[in-house]
């Protein structure tokens, strides 16, 4: 229930910071230096945590944030290792085994556009566009791809994923200035009204999640649908009979929606609301994936689960034909949303080094 400062190296408001005071770089780096300690913690924890044997049990809380997602626990959190972590390196597979890593691709860009009925980005993805690069081609009036224009696909691709929560134009800026990318003055601006016009019906969403929200407060709406979950008090049911729960929610005209998630006081708005929506059904599809996986192929062993990301150790016997199965199996579009096009894609090594 504390505050405390966002200086991770990767927090946003970190991020901005850095950007917007070029004069501290001394001071930035040197936080960056004393931040490097943090990796020795944490390797001294896989120490004091891995058995007699050589193996390490993964700790994960199976509910720890608002949206349903795994968390750490124990002190342990394998939630947040970077793909070029040496700690994600040195977890091996047995003698004789390989280590799975699968993870579905754009899902949270994918449900959006599928919960608020936009079709014609579902479409894109259903024929393999390149979404980033479609949207950036629209931004700068010419054809962009990934292999000559990397820096305006990235634009494209930070609007795709952060826009769509409803974020305004001085923070998409700032997050472009993190990544060493500058626009124009009044292009923020521009690429967010692009990005609002181009998908009207995400934008309207955020409304109709503020409408539902709101309906959880009356009685008389308790047990409506909306789309794929139901109105409960105080809360939005998931297919799952699961809940996003938004205890003592109230709103007012002056602050709009606020609820406790501790002992925080937490504002939501219409965009807000929507990424709780997005990544609790994004979830689900990952967690049946995984208990498909684990009743087809038993021995397949499910060992970590990071995000859109499951890892699995299995033998080391056909591993192509593994892989292919995983992947088939995490591609199955559950039965309350048959017709979003879902695709993962993975590989396999000896240690988790995807």
């Amino acid at each position: 229930g504390k505050t405390i400062p966002a200086l991770g190296i990767n927090d946003p408001g970190y991020q901005q910071m850095v950007a917007s005071y070029p004069d501290y770089a001394k001071v930035f780096r040197a936080r960056k230096a004393v931040k490097s300690r943090i990796a020795e913690t944490r390797a001294t924890r896989f120490l004091n945590a891995t058995h007699l044997d050589r193996t390490i049990s993964v700790p994960l809380s199976y509910y720890a944030a608002h949206t349903g997602r795994f968390g750490g626990n124990d002190k342990l959190n394998m939630q947040n290792m970077p793909r070029d972590s040496v700690l994600r390196k040195s977890l091996l597979a047995p003698e004789g085994h390989y280590v799975y890593v699968a993870d579905l691709s754009n899902i949270e860009a994918r449900m959006l556009a599928w919960v608020s009925g936009q079709t014609d980005l579902l479409m894109q993805f259903a024929q393999g566009k390149d979404i980033y690069s479609n949207f950036a081609s629209k931004i700068y009036n010419q054809e962009i791809n990934k292999k000559d224009h990397p820096k305006d696909r990235f634009v494209g691709k930070t609007a795709i994923l952060g826009l769509g929560y409803g974020m305004g134009a001085d923070k998409f800026e700032m997050t472009l200035k993190a990544n060493k990318i500058s626009l124009e003055s009044g292009q923020a601006k521009d690429i967010v009204m692009t990005y609002r016009n181009t998908y009207a019906q995400i934008r309207d969403y955020w409304r109709l999640c503020e409408q539902a929200l709101h309906s959880s407060l009356n009685t008389a709406s308790i047990g409506n649908r909306f789309g794929p979950l139901f109105i409960g008090p105080l809360s939005l049911y998931l297919p799952n009979q699961l809940a996003l729960q938004y205890k003592d929610l109230i709103f007012t005209p002056q602050q709009g929606f606020q609820y406790k998630r501790g002992k925080r006081t937490v504002y939501a708005y219409g965009g807000s609301i929507t990424e709780n929506i997005v990544q609790a059904l994004a979830r689900i599809i990952i967690t049946d994936a995984m208990l498909r996986i684990e009743k087809k192929y038993p021995d397949y062993r499910i060992v970590l689960t990071v995000h859109d990301e499951i890892i699995i150790v299995a033998d080391d016997n056909n591993p192509e034909e593994k892989m292919d199965n995983i992947i088939k199996e995490m591609c199955i579009a559950p039965d309350w949303c048959p017709d979003i096009p879902l695709e993962a894609e993975g590989g396999y090594a000896e240690n988790y080094s995807k």
